[in-house]
């Protein structure tokens, strides 16, 4: 079972709070100058976020500046940072409910990371040593928002002279660079903390492990939402037909409904990532992949989703479809574009499995999840279903699929590392752990493919395209 910490945003029902998700179980700790930093990842319905939390032991101002610029550098590069004194008093605050709150002497230093537009939101900022309540009184004046509604005042205010207290105490400010993005960078925090101790926390709490027809189902994505077999049986029986320069919808759907693959990872596969090799393969193998060229420049260093290499089986329809692809774009020059912040655009050739005509140009497709919604539309007016593509999101259809693995009996440590969600490996013994792992993903996902074809066989079929009925396209190769 996996202990997953979940940022819940209900807790503040005014606040139409969108940066929901999942934290990750296992933050990376490595040594970094004079102390540790810790990275932890928040995946939310739109990306994955990467926040980062260092310690270090500078005394002078000159050299705590000069770790600022590098928290600077590691947010162009991709990173929340957090930064945090050793050696930190925790304060104990008791809330109404009883729960305990602990808070320490943390000196928050963020920056939001939305292409580019940290700098002027940061210079909108008095530049100050705000109290907690008037960065949420701020933040309620500027958005809108009323955040103080869901807050007990007194907790506020004991969490507030605690933390003045410590400050004064150790003559540190309270340093909070972006005051928009204060409440959801504390909760961050308070899941990171609780994680560290253990703790079940307010405003962040860990969430537990729902069950789906009597299965364990972990959280896999940031809702709960599946793709009911009747929409999906809709889908494929829609008479539709995939504009030339996009990707083949239905197809594409299939392929996400029956690998479980993360849209990121989706968008950035390429023909390193068939497996044995890209002319006779039947796997996918999901691995970082340093040199691929996405939208911004920061995005080079593409990562999987538990970041590390693993195996997908390929039934024979997606293993035709992916073939078709490659006969279809033999002949063609395919891109990943670049756009560096204050530069100007550049392609970087690349051989996608998977691209879209746009501006002359077969380059990376990004936009998944416009088509798939389009045709859910589609297909449901079609049919006469009440179902609306908006209320669905690609990683439904992992939700979609763990739900099928569990109702097939596959257990729930396999299901988790197939969908990408497994633990990490410990460093000495990775070669052994992760062929130990691949190996039984392999088993278990080729026993579910099989009891699936098997199913379809029993029941008939069910309006599969015409790709799936050629399963022995091959890639002809010029010599």
């Amino acid at each position: 079972m996996l202990n997953c910490l979940y940022l819940n945003g209900s807790d503040f029902k005014k606040t139409n709070f969108k940066y929901s998700g999942i934290v990750s179980p296992n933050p990376k700790i490595e040594k970094y100058r004079n102390g540790y930093r810790i990275t932890f990842y928040l995946t939310t319905g739109k990306r994955e976020h990467y926040y980062g939390l260092m310690t270090d032991s500078c005394k002078t101002e000159a050299t705590r500046n000069k770790t600022v610029r590098e928290f600077e550098s590691l947010v162009r590069n991709g990173c929340f940072p957090l930064k945090s004194i050793p050696k930190l008093e925790k304060f104990e605050v008791k809330s109404k409910k009883g729960q305990t709150l602990f808070l320490d002497g943390m000196i928050l230093y963020y920056t939001d990371f939305n292409k580019g537009r940290h700098r002027k939101r940061d210079s909108n900022i008095a530049r100050q040593e705000p109290t907690l309540k008037y960065l949420l009184k701020t933040v309620s004046k500027r958005t809108g928002k009323r955040y103080l509604e869901e807050v007990d005042t007194n907790d506020l205010q004991q969490i507030e002279d605690n933390l003045q207290k410590w400050c004064a105490e150790n003559g540190k400010p309270i340093n909070i660079v972006t005051a928009a993005s204060y409440k959801r960078l504390l909760k961050a925090y308070f899941n990171c903390l609780a994680k560290k101790l253990g703790l079940n926390m307010n405003p962040a709490v860990i969430s537990s492990t729902p069950e789906t027809n009597g299965h364990e189902n972990e959280t896999v994505g940031t809702r709960t939402v599946t793709y009911p077999e009747e929409l999906l049986s809709a889908v494929d029986k829609y008479p539709f037909e995939t504009p030339y320069n996009y990707p083949d919808r239905k197809e594409m759907i299939y392929l996400y409904r029956t690998t479980g693959i993360a849209k990121g990872e989706m968008s950035t596969l390429s023909e390193e990532n068939l497996y044995p090799d890209k002319y006779n393969f039947d796997s996918i193998i999901l691995m970082d992949k340093p040199d691929c060229p996405t939208n911004i420049e920061m995005g080079f260093q593409v990562k999987t989703h538990n970041r590390h290499k693993r195996i997908i089986p390929l039934d024979e329809r997606c293993i035709a479809y992916i073939k078709s692809q490659q006969i279809k774009h033999r002949n063609h020059e395919i891109y990943g574009r670049i756009t560096p912040k204050g530069g100007t655009t550049s392609y970087k050739k690349y051989r996608f499995l998977f691209p879209i005509y746009r501006h002359g140009k077969w380059q990376r497709c990004d936009d998944f999840l416009k088509g798939i919604q389009e045709l859910v539309d589609e297909a449901s007016k079609h049919f006469g279903l009440p179902y609306r593509g908006k209320d669905y999101q690609v990683h439904d259809f992992r939700n979609t699929l763990n739900e099928e693995m569990g109702d097939k009996g596959i257990s729930a440590e396999d299901r988790a590392y197939i969908l990408g969600h497994s633990k990490e490996v410990n460093e000495k013994n990775y070669m052994n752990a992760d062929k130990r792992k691949e190996l039984r993903a392999r088993t278990a996902h080729a026993a579910f493919r099989e009891k699936m074809i098997n199913n379809d066989e029993s029941t008939g079929p069910s309006g599969k395209s015409s790709i799936a009925q050629a399963p022995n396209l091959r890639l002809i190769v010029d010599q």
